[in-house]
């Protein structure tokens, strides 16, 4: 089952886990305080919304890899060995969207096509998940 922590959450109503802002804290990035210095009115939401945001990123990227994206979603909502991969290429990502913007919704399709961090996708293809015998991005059948 599905479940939470200090630094990742499951989101029933997304059906994806989400880094929290502590987890953000811990790699370096004070969202917190970013917020504050732009003035935005709202920044819990716009903290949430971005964490989200980078969430559904990876695992549009993860989906986009396999042919059965259900059971890849319960391997990633339930399988223990597969969490913390997860959220290091979750941890990955949030750096690069936080440094580089929401390439995903840029006007030019090059930089769209740059959307997904590197090494949150190294991460994704190169790990070995033991119970599985290969990567979360296994393009064979589960």
């Amino acid at each position: 089952m599905p479940y939470d922590t200090d630094e990742m959450y499951f989101d029933p109503v997304l059906q994806m886990y989400v880094l929290t802002p502590v987890c953000a804290q811990r790699i370096g990035l004070n969202m917190e305080a970013r917020v504050r210095q732009r003035g935005s009115v709202n920044g819990e939401i716009l903290i949430k919304q971005t964490l989200q945001t980078v969430s559904m990123q990876i695992y549009q990227f993860l989906h986009s890899r396999v042919m059965d994206t259900v059971y890849q979603d319960y391997i990633l909502a339930c399988n223990p060995e597969a969490r913390p991969v997860l959220q290091r290429a979750l941890e990955q990502q949030l750096l690069y969207y936080w440094q580089d913007g929401n390439l995903s919704r840029s006007l030019d399709k090059n930089k769209r096509a740059l959307d997904i961090d590197k090494i949150a996708q190294g991460i994704l293809e190169n790990t070995n998940i033991p119970s599985l015998h290969h990567s979360l991005t296994y393009v064979g059948r589960w």
